[in-house]
């Protein structure tokens, strides 16, 4: 991260790095974080397969566009086959930002597998019954901090 950079110059910088990268190429994505990359990072790369974050914090609107936006009923991640979210925490213990998000993603029969490794909260049976309904493969391994 830029110190001192406001948040919409940081958002430019990122497009400006990202924009010469012929977007239809890329089908794998990885990052550190989601909270400094602009959504019309995701629009610029719709082919990606497979999107691997870390620190990543599940919450309300987690990989959707703003709702009040130009675009917010499409998907970030059109191609996407293959989501690993890494050391991620839950927003006041809510699974349901998750199952929101993965009822959205795959919506029009798109299938996806879902690996989830981390010091993660517990995941009630119902909870876990509910993602796997929503996936092609799920997978919580659970690391010791």
């Amino acid at each position: 991260m830029v110190v001192g950079l406001p948040p919409h110059r940081l958002e430019q910088l990122v497009i400006n790095l990202i924009a010469p990268i012929p977007g239809g190429n890329v089908v794998s994505f990885a990052t550190d974080s989601i909270a400094t990359l602009p959504e019309e990072v995701f629009f610029m790369m719709p082919n990606i397969e497979t999107f691997q974050v870390s620190n990543v914090e599940l919450s309300k609107g987690f990989l959707q566009p703003n709702p009040d936006g130009l675009r917010a009923n499409a998907k970030f991640l059109p191609s996407l086959q293959s989501l690993w979210l890494k050391d991620f925490t839950l927003e006041d213990g809510d699974w349901g930002h998750l199952t929101t998000y993965l009822v959205h993603q795959t919506s029009d029969n798109q299938t996806i597998s879902l690996d989830m490794t981390g010091d993660s909260p517990y995941v009630h049976p119902g909870v876990a019954e509910e993602i796997k309904g929503l996936v092609k493969e799920f997978t919580v391994t659970v690391t010791e901090s």
